[in-house]
C-alpha cells in the first residue's frame, strides 16, 4: 500500500485517523476511508491496529459496516493484520458480534480461515472466547470447505472442544461438530484429533458440572 505514497502524506493519514479514532469521531474515519484508499490499511497504533480494528474493539457495529462498505471487495484490506496477526474478523469473532462477523466475512471462507500469530482461525477464537452465536455464524460460512475441521484447531493440537471443556462451556460445540462429522463422513482424515475423547468427557461430566450451559 505504501509504495507510491509520499511518507509525509501517509503520516498525515495515520495521524488524522488516530486522532479521529481516539476522539470517537467515526464519521470522519468513514469519510477518510471513502476518499482515500490508503486509509484502509493504515496502521495507526503501536499494536498495528487500523481504524477498522479500533472501531470493532469499541463495539460500534453500525460504523464497522460503513467502514467495510468503503473497503468493498478488497480482501487485502479486509484481511489486514495487526501485530498479533489478528484480522478485523478475528476481533469481531473474539467479541462475539455476529453482525460484524457477517459483514466482514461476507460469505468468504478465506477470511474465516485466516490464522493469527498463534495459528488461531476466527472460528477457533470464537470458540475460545465462548461466543457461540459468532461461532455458528462462521461455521455456516465454511461448512462447504473440504476440510472444515482444520479450521477448528491450532498447530499445537488444541481444538475447540478442548476450549469448551477447559472453560466449562459444556454443551456448546459438541452437537454442531457431530453434525459436521456426519456431513463429511467418518473417513475424513482431518476430523478433530481427540474429538471422541472430548465428547466422551463431555457426556460423562455434563450431569455433574456446575459450569455455565447454553
Amino acid at each position: 500500500m505504501e509504495m507510491g505514497v509520499e511518507d509525509s502524506e501517509l503520516d498525515r493519514i495515520k495521524t488524522d485517523l488516530f486522532e479521529k479514532s481516539m476522539q470517537g469521531k467515526r464519521k470522519d474515519d468513514i469519510d477518510m476511508y471513502k476518499t482515500n484508499k490508503n486509509a484502509h490499511q493504515a496502521k495507526i497504533t503501536v499494536l498495528g491496529d487500523t481504524a477498522l480494528h479500533i472501531t470493532i474493539l469499541d463495539g460500534k457495529e453500525a460504523e464497522v459496516v460503513k467502514l467495510v462498505d468503503q473497503i468493498g471487495e478488497d480482501l487485502d484490506s479486509r484481511m489486514i493484520e495487526n501485530n498479533m496477526g489478528n484480522t478485523p474478523l478475528h476481533l469481531a469473532a473474539s467479541i462475539g458480534n455476529v453482525g460484524m462477523c457477517k459483514c466482514i466475512a461476507d460469505g468468504n471462507e478465506r477470511l474465516v480461515g485466516a490464522r493469527n500469530r498463534k495459528n488461531e482461525t476466527t472460528l477457533f477464537l470464537a470458540a475460545h472466547q465462548s461466543k457461540k452465536e459468532a461461532f455458528l455464524c462462521l461455521l455456516e460460512i465454511c461448512k462447504g470447505e473440504p476440510e472444515p475441521f482444520e479450521l477448528c484447531q491450532r498447530d499445537d493440537g488444541e481444538t475447540i472442544l478442548h476450549c469448551a471443556i477447559t472453560g466449562e462451556y459444556f454443551g456448546i460445540f459438541v452437537p454442531e461438530l457431530k453434525n459436521l462429522k456426519e456431513m463429511h463422513g467418518d473417513k475424513n482424515s482431518n476430523y478433530l484429533k481427540n474429538a471422541l475423547t472430548c465428547i466422551d468427557f463431555f457426556l460423562n461430566t455434563r450431569n455433574t458440572t456446575k459450569g455455565p450451559r447454553w
